[in-house]
């Protein structure tokens, strides 16, 4: 297995006065893939080498606005930084639509559009066109020649569609839980891949003293589900927002709760982190 394939945690929080939000881009080649954009995630991906403009797609995992509130930026960044062509985004319901009224003809940003487009600037327009889809079932949904990237349904709240994802390579292969209580959908998703980035939002105490169990997964569960799914590496985000698990302290507690369910590789997300796929 070739050894150029890698992945930034961009953020490791969810709303957090240090961490970043949801977002991590796998780098293989010439190809950046990248998914969610939480908070910082364009000034995190400057941090590790990938202007966005050199971010080859995006997929966002559920419309929660704490892993999507950085897209407006990613798009103006991508063309600010020198793309021409349009990025293909997808995302659940709702996506195409959205980036439609931001950057459409009749979008709200379509001033800021044509300001920039005009004889005086002349920026190209094909740097801020999207290829925007919606996420309608599982399997696949987008390949880029030697990559592909497939989808299944997780459970994470009534009122939106929410989608994990997995990224195949020649190098490797990447699983992303989005958010999602344990899901056996994602267990099948994520069989044999890599790694697996999955979100551990607290303890397992925690998790069913705050009757979180229907919508996050606890760090116990996490270990369960990285080693049924036969992973060779997890890695663990999505802290912050609650408060039992906001310090370093409980972060180290809940790596140790999984470790206890697997005996594979756990990291622990950073802002940014790197892990290299062997």
């Amino acid at each position: 297995m070739a050894s150029n394939m890698r992945v930034a945690i961009l953020g490791s929080g969810w709303w957090h006065r240090t961490r970043g939000g949801p977002a991590h881009v796998v780098s293989f080649g010439d190809t950046n893939v990248m998914f969610d954009c939480g908070r910082k995630a364009v000034s995190r991906l400057f941090r590790v080498g990938i202007p966005p403009a050199e971010v080859s797609a995006l997929f966002i995992s559920h419309s929660h606005f704490d892993h999507n509130m950085s897209l407006v930026e990613f798009l103006f960044g991508s063309w600010l930084t020198g793309r021409t062509e349009p990025v293909p985004v997808y995302g659940p319901k709702g996506t195409a639509a959205l980036i439609e009224s931001l950057v459409g003809p009749e979008g709200f940003y379509a001033g800021d559009i044509a300001s920039r487009t005009d004889g005086s600037v002349g920026m190209d327009p094909g740097g801020i066109e999207v290829l925007a889809g919606d996420v309608e079932a599982p399997g696949l949904v987008h390949e880029g020649g030697s990559w592909k990237v497939t989808a299944a349904a997780v459970p994470h709240s009534r009122f939106l569609d929410a989608w994990a994802y997995r990224l195949d390579t020649e190098q490797g292969s990447v699983a992303y839980s989005g958010d999602t209580a344990p899901s056996d959908e994602l267990i099948r998703l994520a069989q044999g891949a890599d790694l697996l980035i999955h979100e551990c939002t607290a303890t397992e105490k925690i998790i069913r003293e705050k009757g979180l169990g229907e919508f996050h997964t606890s760090s116990t569960e996490v270990g369960r589900i990285a080693s049924e799914a036969g992973v060779r590496m997890v890695a663990i985000v999505h802290f912050g927002g609650n408060g039992d698990a906001t310090g370093w302290w409980a972060v180290r507690r809940m790596a140790r709760e999984v470790r206890r369910g697997f005996k594979g590789k756990v990291f622990v997300g950073g802002d940014p982190r790197i892990i290299r796929i062997c």
